[in-house]
């Protein structure tokens, strides 16, 4: 090999690396920076004691956390399209301008059922007051009384202080962080929580154009999860829709 061949050689050697291996260069890279920033949001997010730094790869409970939290955030975001075209978006409260936190993610069930004090007598339930709440709410957001009858019955069977094992409170089963997102402070006052309630659920109608059944599969099983599997619906939200349904029936019959 002449001294020319071998300069030229040495060129090609010490050109760029091929495509093929800066590709997986780059594919190396996106992954360590994706796990670093991982790591980084759990460290800072108080999912664990800060004493405790994790690292790769998450334990179940982990990754459980941090799947609810997502779930959390989309919902919300999407919430957040709604409430920014709605006329009373200057009554919300100011919880409606930050991120769910984690730690409040984590302590939900202990805030649903200690930070909200449940009233003190069943006024609500008597003189027909319940009822004239169901037609407030129908009227002010043009939903049929009959369904959010029917949403009441099927959430709570018209226990106003009813509380779900996830959290969700009173006669219409509000999460804590959609009832901060719509303005309502004590979830378990039975006027409050219908008015939250039908407006949230006036939102959903509006999303899915007047879909019954595609509004009560987001009022249950949430529109985060509803858009991205919604083929896939899980059979208690299809009991819930079924429930609704016959529920929706027997008040027609009877009106």
């Amino acid at each position: 090999m002449t001294i020319e061949n071998r300069t030229d050689l040495l060129r090609i050697t010490s050109r760029e690396p091929s495509v093929s291996t800066k590709t997986r260069d780059k594919a190396a890279i996106a992954s360590d920076s994706f796990n670093n920033l991982l790591i980084d949001y759990i460290n800072n997010s108080k999912i664990t004691p800060s004493n405790q730094l994790v690292n790769l790869p998450l334990d179940k409970k982990q990754i459980d956390i941090l799947i609810n939290i997502v779930q959390i955030k989309m919902h919300r975001q999407l919430l957040a399209v709604f409430l920014k075209n709605e006329a009373e978006i200057d009554s919300l409260s100011s919880n409606f301008k930050h991120n769910l936190s984690d730690t409040d993610f984590l302590n939900r069930q202990k805030a649903s059922n200690n930070c909200q004090e449940v009233p003190k007598n069943n006024d609500y339930f008597k003189e027909g007051k319940l009822e004239a709440i169901v037609h407030k709410a129908a009227e002010k957001f043009s939903v049929d009384s009959k369904l959010i009858s029917s949403v009441i019955r099927a959430e709570s069977d018209f226990n106003n202080k009813a509380t779900s094992a996830k959290g969700a409170m009173g006669l219409m089963q509000l999460m804590p962080e959609t009832a901060k997102d719509l303005g309502v402070k004590n979830a378990y006052d039975p006027e409050e929580n219908i008015m939250g309630g039908t407006r949230y659920l006036k939102m959903l109608l509006n999303r899915y154009e007047n879909n019954v059944n595609l509004a009560l599969a987001a009022y249950n099983w949430g529109m985060g999860n509803l858009e991205k599997n919604p083929d896939n619906l899980p059979e208690e939200t299809s009991k819930y829709i079924s429930r609704i349904n016959r529920y929706l029936t027997d008040y027609k019959k009877s009106a």
